[in-house]
């Protein structure tokens, strides 16, 4: 990776062809976040160019290395069978909640359960994230449907080039949501959002409803005046773009609207923020190496220069490998340190601002 170039990548196809990519480490090492694009002067959409080069390598069975022994790569495929059904609320959905088969609103849940067991061991509860989401909705008046039956977005195998099963997983869901009648669904999850607003209509055409980040749905019923705070906890916070809700799709206001609408709460700017946004460090659970550990630990660095006591995202993905990275010593100037800032989703967030969690 240390001689990893996009321009040398675009340049080696056009003088040689497509083949000599599909067999390339470059196209694995690549984090897929867009920063090149955001400067690109042509405007090229880098990381659409790797995921097809990823699409043609995965077709002749040369994949990239998966982080955590390939276990989330599995749990999806396991998922894009057809005969099996989930019940992804399962046990750890609060029953005092106020949900129905049927609604205007859809939240889907994505794979925030399955992460709170593939990653207990490095802290985090990211299933707390749909918990909150839905108590919001509930003051808020809405009992939403939440797609019990949802399986995974297919985010990453499509991001792996395993188009196949990336279609299973979507059509499934496509079918799931459709059964609440909904007329907007609702996400927590950047990469989600990413994958229902952009890759669904790519791959099956318009689809029959509006997709909404959380973000985006709580600065709407905050300009409205929705929104009552109690007095809450002094704390200042930053904020981290992740590449799927920022770079991609550009909701980049929303976020921030939220977050400053919460009194007692100091917010204060990263040094990269926005289009300029550094990276968790990898994404689909690939490449996850020393030079994405480098990533975080920039990344990590730059909030702890903020003097933020919480770190405040909107992806799931993005809490795991911050979180991954406060279980590890870290050294600095031969002394060791740690992280002691707090990681949470912008959901939770607010939800524990209302006091609702």
């Amino acid at each position: 990776m240390k001689n990893f170039n996009p321009r040398l990548m675009i340049h080696e196809i056009l003088l040689n062809g497509p083949e000599c990519l599909v067999r390339s480490e470059d196209i694995w090492s690549c984090i897929t976040c867009d920063q090149c694009s955001a400067i690109c002067p042509m405007g090229i959409e880098f990381s659409r160019f790797v995921r097809g080069a990823r699409v043609e390598s995965f077709k002749r069975g040369v994949c990239g290395e998966e982080a955590h022994t390939g276990i989330l790569s599995m749990i999806t495929k396991i998922m894009a069978d057809s005969n099996l059904t989930p019940n992804i609320l399962g046990d750890w959905f609060p029953s005092k909640l106020k949900i129905q088969d049927k609604d205007e609103y859809a939240y889907f849940v994505g794979c925030l359960p399955i992460f709170d067991r593939v990653f207990a061991n490095i802290g985090g509860r990211y299933s707390d994230t749909a918990v909150a989401a839905v108590a919001i909705l509930n003051e808020l008046g809405i009992n939403p449907a939440v797609v019990r039956d949802g399986k995974c977005c297919g985010h990453d195998r499509l991001w792996s080039g395993d188009v196949d099963t990336f279609k299973k997983l979507a059509e499934h869901n496509l079918q799931a949501i459709d059964r609440t009648e909904a007329s907007t669904l609702i996400t927590t999850c950047a990469e989600c959002y990413r994958t229902f607003k952009l890759d669904y209509p790519e791959h099956f055409g318009k689809l029959p409803f509006e997709v909404v980040h959380m973000s985006e749905f709580l600065a709407e019923q905050i300009g409205k005046g929705k929104l009552d705070y109690p007095v809450t906890e002094e704390k200042k916070v930053t904020y981290h773009d992740p590449c799927r809700l920022g770079r991609q799709t550009r909701v980049f206001d929303a976020p921030r609207t939220v977050i400053k609408s919460i009194p007692e709460l100091s917010f204060v700017e990263m040094e990269r923020i926005r289009e300029d946004s550094l990276c968790c460090g990898t994404s689909s659970f690939l490449s996850c190496d020393d030079y994405a550990k480098a990533i975080r630990v920039d990344r990590m660095n730059e909030v702890e220069r903020t003097a933020a006591e919480v770190l405040v995202t909107t992806c799931p993905k993005c809490q795991i490998h911050f979180n991954c990275l406060k279980t590890e010593v870290q050294f600095a100037d031969s002394k060791t340190k740690r992280y002691d800032f707090e990681i949470t989703d912008l959901t939770k967030l607010v939800a524990q601002s209302l006091k609702l969690i």
